[in-house]
């Protein structure tokens, strides 16, 4: 038996069977794990989206991070039950799983995804505009440009600040195209909430 990071590779078994072994051992890795290392396991939910029962327990999970991991681990998976995922983290009550929803709905090319961050940035909780100046910066689509503007002088320092900084990103990626950072990786802590 092989080890990488925390899962074990059974030589000879075949691709479902060690996708159902992995499942298993992250199960039982995420019943006994701190709230941090639950969160991390989360980011691997994608990988397993044949598994619903598996990702829907995930997005069920008390603590935001989770549920913003399990929707960071679909952005770039063209399904359709990766947007059914996002289309329904879209609608949480946390401001960074919603966000990390719609950035992800972006990214897939779904039309609603703008419109709803534009409204999402005219939240009553500086929170959610927070986050949805964070998503409109990840996006480098300068079509947010006049929305970050507006928010740059919201009454909240830390909706202001992080409006300047997704601004920054957006005006910088389109002075150099080619050196704008689309990786999208990370935990997502910084999208604010």
């Amino acid at each position: 038996m092989e080890t990488t990071g925390i899962l074990s590779v059974t030589p000879g078994a075949t691709s479902a069977e060690r996708s159902m072994a992995d499942i298993h051992r992250i199960v039982r890795i995420y019943r006994t794990a701190c709230p941090r290392i639950r969160s991390r396991l989360a980011r691997a939910a994608g990988k397993y989206l044949d598994y619903k029962a598996f990702v829907q327990k995930r997005l069920e999970d008390p603590d935001p991070r989770v549920r913003a991991n399990v929707v960071e681990s679909v952005w770039k998976i063209d399904s359709d039950a990766a947007r059914k995922i996002l289309r329904a983290a879209a609608g949480d009550r946390h401001p960074r799983v919603r966000s990390n929803a719609l950035f992800g709905l972006y990214l897939s090319g779904d039309p609603t995804a703008s419109d709803t961050l534009l409204k999402q940035a005219k939240h009553p909780r500086p929170d959610f505009r927070i986050s949805a100046a964070w998503a409109m910066g990840e996006t480098n689509d300068n079509r947010f440009c006049d929305a970050l503007e507006a928010l740059r002088e919201d009454p909240d320092v830390s909706v202001r600040e992080r409006a300047g900084a997704s601004l920054a990103k957006i005006l910088c990626a389109h002075e150099n195209p080619g050196e704008s950072d689309d990786s999208h990786e990370g935990d997502g802590a910084t999208n604010g909430g």
